[in-house]
């Protein structure tokens, strides 16, 4: 035991199951307090969107601090306008409010729906949202999460949570009713097993919520901000698709969650809200004492610059085409993998084994993986990955699967 282990068990709640320490990164590689190299494909769960020690990142953090670092939304801040600028020309037309995690953006998501309600729905406070998701741990995003083991133990839940499958559309038509005020879904189901929506689904959920006069609420802290090769996962799904239907090009929910690859590390989430319910908010009905900070802000948007200057959402596209290649390539010779799915830098593999069995070998192995569901590991690869270390990822991928 370190000293460091010793620290942890002694004094840090033990929600969490750990397995080494971590002392210093660069690019898409760790190094552990023994000297050991792994090559970090589980980036903090896909939050380390520009791998670590980026240096316009580095730059950002030793730049803007000695000019101000928090002021509170008391004030206005040089940062925050220009990236809500950014934020909304690519969400469409709307708002932005900056949050400090993917909880929190959902969290105003569902204070959003509680909004519409109560001022268009007769108080309706309902929100349905899938089995398999996850959104949260505060007590209103456990009691939106689909998965009995988030919320076991905080019963009683708040009220007003309908869970249905995903991908069903007759059992989500099924749900809504006159007590619904949003339907709340992912695009990419990540903590549940990297499971794409239906291209389908999605043109039939907006078409019906807009006929109950409901919310379409899409949770994008994990799929969204580029992850998928587009800004939204949506985007990318009807483009995979192929499909250029009127409805896929007009597609919008009312409003969208985003955290994780926002911040690069840094701590901070953001939701979107359509033009048409961003009204719904007033000065008072919603806060944060740091959301939106002068260095949060300036971390976004030197993510945001970095991404467009090197071209980073092609590589995500050409780094997927590498990485599901190359899985593909190992599924056909070790059974042990059942199936391999997902979108630009959020791939799933899925095994007859659970994580639990099949994340030590892939550590022995030297690569980071994050595990999902019962029996997937998923790739959550930096922006900034290159063929080479997309190809050294999948000979450690062999090396472990030797092993299982």
């Amino acid at each position: 035991m370190s000293r460091t282990t010793d620290l942890y068990d002694q004094y840090i709640l033990n929600t969490a199951k750990r397995s080494f320490t971590l002392v210093r990164g660069q690019g898409v590689r760790v190094w552990d307090d023994a000297g050991r190299e792994l090559i970090d494909f589980g980036t903090g769960v896909a939050v380390n969107s520009l791998g670590h020690a980026h240096p316009a990142l580095v730059e950002t953090y030793a730049t803007q601090p000695s000019k101000l670092i928090h002021c509170s939304n008391l004030y206005y801040n040089e940062n925050a306008g220009p990236v809500a600028e950014k934020l909304v020309s690519l969400a469409g037309p709307g708002k932005i409010f900056f949050a400090n995690s993917g909880a929190e953006a959902n969290e105003g998501l569902i204070k959003l729906a509680r909004l519409h309600g109560h001022a268009n729905r007769g108080g309706a406070y309902e929100i349905v949202s899938t089995t398999n998701s996850f959104h949260g741990r505060t007590m209103a995003t456990i009691t939106a999460t689909g998965q009995e083991k988030i919320y076991h133990g905080f019963e009683p839940l708040l009220p007003g949570a309908v869970h249905v499958p995903f991908n069903d559309i007759e059992a989500m038509r099924a749900a809504i009713g006159p007590k619904t005020a949003a339907v709340l879904i992912e695009g990419v189901q990540g903590e549940g097993g990297v499971f794409p929506a239906d291209p389908g689904y999605l043109k039939e959920l907006r078409r019906i919520t807009k006929e109950a006069g409901v919310l379409l609420l899409m949770d994008a802290v994990q799929c969204g901000f580029f992850r998928t090769g587009a800004f939204q996962s949506f985007e990318r799904i009807f483009e995979e698709a192929g499909d250029e239907s009127a409805e896929a090009k007009a597609f919008r929910p009312d409003a969208i969650s985003m955290a994780k690859s926002l911040g690069g590390g840094f701590p901070i989430g953001a939701f979107w809200v359509s033009d048409a319910f961003a009204g719904l908010f007033a000065v008072g009905s919603h806060n944060t004492t740091y959301g939106g900070s002068p260095l949060g802000t300036a971390v976004i948007g030197t993510i945001l610059a970095t991404i467009e200057k090197d071209n980073l959402v092609q590589n995500i596209r050409d780094r997927e085409a590498d990485l599901v290649g190359g899985l593909k390539a190992l599924q056909a010779r070790y059974p042990v993998i059942t199936a391999v799915r997902g979108l630009g830098a959020m791939i799933g593999l899925e095994l007859a084994v659970e994580p639990a069995v099949a994340m030590p070998k892939f550590h022995e192995a030297g690569l980071l993986l994050a595990p999902a569901g019962s029996k997937t590991v998923r790739y959550l690869p930096p922006y900034i990955v290159t063929r080479a270390e997309v190809g050294e990822a999948l000979e450690r991928t062999e090396t472990a699967l030797k092993g299982l």
